[in-house]
């Protein structure tokens, strides 16, 4: 990532990371009965608990210190704000602006549970309710099914954005690069594999790039074959994480 070029076109003073982690099904919690165990209650109410899936967030932001005189820092929030279009976000002393987002499902696989838990309440059926989006539901299947064969965990590229002012600065490729540390610090998790869909969620393909979806698409599925991903299935592509002591 050229963390200069992205200061430079934000008039930032660095560029942070930071994430967290959710659950992908909003549950009102665990229903416990008389002598019961924590693994059983969860065998026995996995579609209101869906404790194999989860959402990482992350989130890349320009940073300022807002040591300048008073002028120019108001000066300068004006420029990020009218001209880059970007929301201030007053953290103490100093501000911070997003300038990128990646969403990431985790399918978690067996490994991660205690061994007499039987169920991780990941299904066919779950995936139809918890899709917003046939892109998605076909990467969770698919997921499913290389877990059938591996007890591995698997993140889901959902969504990547990238400003449109602080493309082409290697912010989405650092992402990709980094995936297994990104997931290990704000997922807590190790993973396997990595799976995603090139695909035009922000419809910028006509507006910015002045290309059809299918064109942008197929530039898309090139760019990540550059970075290690290989198609598996027609839509879908993926990287294998090669084993390594992270922490």
């Amino acid at each position: 990532m050229n963390i200069s070029e992205v200061c430079r076109r934000g008039y930032f003073d660095n560029v942070i990371i930071d994430g967290y982690t959710m659950p992908l099904y909003n549950s009102m919690g665990i229903e416990l009965h008389n002598n019961e165990s924590l693994n059983e209650a969860l065998d026995l109410k996995t579609q209101a608990y869906l404790h194999g899936l989860a959402k990482i967030r992350v989130n890349i932001y320009g940073k300022v210190e807002n040591y300048e005189s008073a002028e120019d820092i108001t000066q300068m929030q004006l420029y990020r704000s009218e001209e880059l279009g970007l929301i201030r976000q007053a953290i103490g002393k100093f501000d911070r602006y997003l300038i990128g987002y990646v969403d990431i499902i985790i399918v978690k696989g067996n490994c991660v549970f205690p061994t007499d838990v039987e169920s991780k309440g990941i299904s066919e059926e779950t995936a139809v309710k918890l899709a917003k989006s046939d892109g998605q539901f076909n990467l969770i299947i698919q997921a499913i099914k290389m877990q059938k064969d591996k007890d591995i965990n698997i993140a889901i590229i959902d969504k990547i954005f990238i400003d449109k002012h602080f493309r082409r600065c290697g912010v989405a490729s650092w992402m990709h690069d980094n995936i297994q540390e990104v997931v290990k610090v704000f997922g807590l998790i190790d993973i396997n594999d990595v799976l995603l869909t090139p695909g035009d969620f922000t419809q910028a393909a006509e507006t910015e790039f002045n290309m059809s979806t299918k064109q942008y698409n197929k530039m898309l599925a090139k760019h990540y074959k550059g970075l290690g991903y290989r198609f598996i299935a027609p839509d879908i592509m993926c990287k294998h994480i090669r084993k390594q002591l992270l922490f």
